[in-house]
């Protein structure tokens, strides 16, 4: 019966209670170091919509604004009232010294717009002592986790699908989270650079961590898949996978010690359900791995064997069979299935020597799943321009892979293409090629030569034009000029001939390539897409500048290169400062268009700059 009167009387004073004035302020540290990770947030005592967060200039945003709610309820001398707070949190780090200013956040609430105050932000070189932060309610502190939580409520754990695979062999590698009690953020910190691994991301960064319940020596966890990879040893021997590490807010909940005047409700009151909720910090790390990779099979390895290894199907077309010289024909060859794909990058095609041939335009069209890992099919579309008539065989194409399954080498091969050239309306008139080896050339002109009447020009009787001086220099300008020819033409085939030369030359052309493809998805919802050509612009740019294959790419192999061109440290920082940025953005919440935008203009300031002192 008390229980039932407790109950009634709380919701009618609830019911009852006028509504509270509306309360939007920041708060957070206004004194730190250089280096130092810290909180700022903006809490308000409403439910609000079009949050708008301020910009953090000279400030990192390592995660935020991460969205957490607080509830309390309270019986003072009989009077029942109830407090809630939404706080947006953001977690920044501080990575020079001076004086920032954090302008005001804004938020609507019933309709009307309100903003908290500027909060300024003093960072000095050496530690400090004052925590204290800005007016307003600070809400629930946030403790250090070290003590509060015990190890095996909160971890993470890292597995993979093998141990021992072999070079190139997929695995599937997962960082899961387990968990007794609620979270309210997640914001990792660092992650492995995979050194001697090929990687590619398996979870959509645009969908909500998947949730499920696990029990592990008989205690029951709620887990979920943090981040997802399908790795691909690039060398044999033992490689290790580093721990990932992450910092997260936890919220224990306490009982509530307060005691009311009305001693009826306090059996009611003294629910867990009514008590205060702390927040407290915990960094976590995984368990770092090691993987012992086996060298493929020397036994019938193919000559042409390049490191493809999966199960895979090759197809070849051509758009037409017959053309014209001089008219264009499509050529595809599509590489299908199951394996590293996109490390599949050179074919052997023996093209005929009358053909003009192009780089060929390389297509992914891959498929993540977070069970089998990477599949899809990579097309290489290669233009050919045939220039002398003709009937042309494109000889059949090999392409040799190791079978994991099958545990043997296994070898496709595209049947021959024959193609029938005629002479084009552009072609030379005049010229007759016949045959393939194009032997019988020859110019025709006429056969009879028609009195000349008229005036002649005379000269004088034992003048030779051989012995003047022009004769000399019309004899040795062409040699000269041969000569030149020669020797450029054979400056140009060394460079040609020079992948990494190329690829040198060519690296800010196709990173401002991969930007421009980025600024096609600024102010869009395909954020992935937006960060994926950011990432391949960064390290491309990275691969072909100093020549560096993609398998041995890493933070630590760009610090290496920077210091030996004598690149400037606090560039290599701000280079470093952009990657992170770019994988912090890709899970991090908040408002997508400023951040992508941001991330844009440090991924084009980077590179300029490196190109600027490169020279």
């Amino acid at each position: 019966m008390k229980k039932k009167l407790s109950l009634i009387l709380f919701v009618l004073m609830i019911s009852l209670g006028s509504y509270s004035q509306v309360s939007f302020e920041a708060s957070g540290q206004t004194n730190v170091a250089v280096g130092e990770q810290f909180m700022i947030r903006f809490i308000s005592n409403q439910q609000g919509t079009n949050f708008i967060g301020p910009y953090f200039k000279g400030l990192s945003v390592l995660t935020g604004p991460n969205i957490s709610t607080n509830s309390s309820y309270s019986n003072i001398n009989g009077k029942m009232s109830q407090s809630m707070s939404i706080i947006y949190t953001y977690y920044l780090r501080a990575d020079k010294e001076g004086d920032f200013t954090i302008p005001p956040a804004k938020i609507t609430i019933d309709g009307k717009d309100y903003e908290t105050k500027e909060l300024t932000v003093h960072v000095s070189k050496q530690p400090v002592q004052n925590n204290t932060g800005a007016s307003g309610n600070q809400g629930d502190d946030v403790q250090d986790g070290l003590t509060q939580i015990k190890e095996n409520d909160l971890f993470i754990r890292a597995t993979i699908d093998k141990k021992n695979p072999y070079i190139g062999e997929q695995v599937i590698l997962t960082y899961k989270i387990y968990t007794k009690v609620p979270i309210a953020q997640i914001g990792i910190n660092k992650l492995s650079s995979f050194q001697g691994f090929w990687s590619k991301n398996l979870l959509n960064p645009q969908e909500a961590f998947r949730q499920s319940n696990e029990t592990i020596n008989g205690v029951e966890y709620v887990t979920a898949e943090l981040r997802k990879f399908a790795l691909f040893p690039q060398k044999s021997g033992t490689l290790t996978i580093d721990a990932m590490e992450l910092e997260c807010i936890a919220q224990i909940r306490q009982a509530n010690k307060r005691r009311s005047a009305n001693s009826l409700l306090d059996s009611f009151f003294d629910d867990p359900f009514f008590g205060g909720t702390q927040n407290v910090k915990k960094i976590l790390s995984s368990n770092p791995i090691n993987l012992e990779v086996k060298q493929l099979p020397a036994t019938n390895k193919p000559i042409d064997f390049s490191g493809a290894v999966g199960s895979f199907t090759l197809s070849g077309t051509i758009n037409s069979n017959e053309v014209k010289t001089n008219d264009a024909i499509t050529f595809k060859l599509t590489i299908s299935g199951k394996g590293n794909l996109e490390l599949i990058d050179r074919l052997n095609v023996n093209f005929p020597s009358d053909f003009e041939v192009y780089e060929p335009k390389i297509t992914n069209n891959l498929n993540t799943s977070l069970t089998d890992g990477v599949s899809g099919s990579r097309t290489f579309e290669y233009l050919l321009i045939p220039r002398n008539p003709g009937d042309f065989v494109i000889e059949p194409l090999t392409l040799s892979y190791f079978d994991i399954q099958k545990q043997s080498y296994q070898v496709l091969q595209t049947p021959a293409f024959n193609i029938k050239v005629e002479k084009g309306a552009d072609y030379k008139s005049g010229v007759v090629a016949s045959g393939l080896s194009q032997e019988a050339i020859k110019y025709i002109g006429t056969d009879i030569l028609h009195i000349k009447t008229g005036k002649f020009p005379l000269s004088k009787i034992n003048y030779y034009f051989f012995s003047t001086f022009a004769f000399v220099l019309w004899f040795v300008i062409p040699f000269v000029l041969f000569l030149a020819f020669i020797l450029f033409w054979k400056k140009q085939s060394k460079k040609l001939s020079n992948q990494s030369l190329m690829r040198h030359k060519r690296a800010t052309k196709v990173a401002r390539r991969s930007l421009k493809n980025a600024q096609a998805y600024l102010g869009t919802d395909n954020t992935g897409a937006f960060y994926n050509e950011i990432s391949q612009a960064l390290w491309g740019y990275i691969s072909d500048k100093f020549n560096i294959p993609k398998s041995e790419l890493s933070k630590d192999t760009v610090e290496e290169k920077f210091q030996t061109r004598k690149v400037k440290e606090k560039t290599t920082k701000q280079f470093i400062e952009t990657l992170n940025n770019c994988d912090f953005a890709r899970f991090a919440p908040g408002d997508p268009a400023s951040t992508m935008e941001k991330i844009y203009n440090e991924a084009l300031e980077i590179i300029s700059k490196i190109e600027g002192e490169l020279k």
